[in-house]
């Protein structure tokens, strides 16, 4: 009788055992899907990410390069985006995202170069190419002309994490098709909400500055907004 007590408290013993293993094992299983799935989206929101001051996660000095040349069309110009990435540490594991800080343009016929920027300290989240009709004397036709490049820029960290972020404020810049002559027309952006080219070198752009939704119409030779209004907000 004492024999078979003695086996039924160590096989109680051996299941508590096996019961707090299996749970320890399972929820530290559960903690590394959890941090690997947080991991892959904060990948998503880093992807447009500059850090402007030492911090614990970050790993020194960006890695810069210079990416691909593409004609600009109907232009004598190519530009090429400078692009850097920092290493960033998530829970577990490190990560590296990419964003880009300047363009170069280059000039086909005399080989000539400038940069849009005079430094790489800003965050530039997209370039849009601005056309108009222009003529094509060589085969007597019309041909869509770049004739300005639109910029969505992030010069400062506004927020206070620093960082630059598509979380700071942005501003709206127009250049040159090489690289010259860049303004920004608009500043203090919370987000862009849309933008079209009207022609006649007028571009009408929607966006946000806190509870307001404003709609501006830019004159891109003048680099400057002939006239806004907000938006009616929601009834």
């Amino acid at each position: 009788m004492r024999s078979t007590k003695l086996f039924q408290t160590i096989w109680l013993i051996n299941a508590v055992v096996i019961f707090l293993c299996a749970t320890g094992l399972c929820l530290f299983l559960g903690y590394l899907a959890a941090d690997a799935l947080a991991t892959r989206f904060a990948l998503r929101e880093r992807a447009d990410t500059v850090n402007v001051g030492q911090r614990d996660d970050d790993a020194g000095d960006p890695k810069m390069w210079l990416g691909d040349f593409a004609r600009l069309a109907g232009t004598e110009h190519m530009c090429a985006a400078l692009m850097s990435s920092q290493s960033h540490s998530a829970g577990l594991f490190s990560k590296e995202a990419s964003e880009t800080r300047n363009y170069l343009f280059l000039n086909i016929e005399d080989k000539s170069s400038r940069w849009l920027m005079p430094t790489n300290g800003q965050l530039l989240l997209s370039m849009d190419e601005i056309v108009e009709k222009g003529m094509n004397r060589s085969v007597r036709s019309e041909d869509e002309v770049v004739k300005w490049l639109v910029f969505e820029v992030v010069p400062a960290d506004t927020d206070g994490d620093r960082q630059l972020t598509a979380g700071d404020e942005k501003s709206l810049a127009v250049a040159s098709p090489d690289g010259t002559h860049c303004v920004e027309v608009i500043k203090g952006v919370d987000e862009f909400k849309g933008q079209a080219n009207s022609g006649g070198g007028k571009l009408v752009v929607v966006y946000r500055q806190g509870t307001k939704t404003i709609v501006a119409e830019v004159n891109l030779d003048q680099r400057s907004v002939t006239g806004s209004k907000e938006l009616q907000p929601p009834q």
